[in-house]
């Protein structure tokens, strides 16, 4: 998802946040939630999964850890995936 903020290092471009999720029955390099309900989906399993919430630039591909969540049905419904 685009955001309003430049990137730092590079200024060209402006950071897009991209959430990645870690759990039971996943790849072992994540899944990177890119559909609307895919997040829901994810919560309905079995098991522990956690994201993260990742800003990158397209450009210069600097990239930032924004923050890291258990995913539950609540995370889910609040629209978490789309932040």
């Amino acid at each position: 998802m685009p955001t309003t903020d430049t990137c730092p290092i590079c200024s060209d471009d402006y950071l897009r946040h991209v959430t990645y999720v870690f759990g039971p029955r996943l790849p072992k390099h994540g899944r990177c939630i890119s559909l609307r309900g895919e997040l829901g989906r994810i919560a309905k399993r079995k098991g522990l999964f956690t994201a993260y919430v990742v800003e990158a630039c397209p450009q210069c591909a600097w990239n930032h850890l924004v923050r890291r969540y258990v995913v539950t049905d609540a995370t889910a419904s609040a629209g978490r995936e789309s932040d």
